[in-house]
């Protein structure tokens, strides 16, 4: 099963959210993780939460969506400003 998720605010508490919510090894074995927003904002979350080990995995589609994986769709092609509430 593949579940749909969006970061919302890209300098809100989503994406710490949804990536200490990914790094559970339990969730991967029951679904298909496929992230709408951007691995750059998702990567610069992740370095400022200690001790998560995850990988992303960019994608176009999600019909390209890799199980075991945590999939990315790029929605923003610009430069971020980050201000982090």
């Amino acid at each position: 099963m593949k579940l749909g998720i969006t970061i919302g605010d890209m300098n809100g508490i989503g994406p710490e959210v949804i990536l200490k919510a990914l790094a559970n090894p339990l969730i991967l074995k029951k679904c298909t993780p496929v992230i709408y927003g951007s691995s750059k904002v998702l990567s610069y979350h992740k370095n400022m939460i200690p001790d998560i080990n995850i990988q992303l995995t960019n994608i176009s589609t999600a019909e390209h969506a890799q199980k075991g994986r945590i999939n990315v769709i790029k929605l923003w092609g610009r430069k971020y400003k980050y201000n982090l509430g």
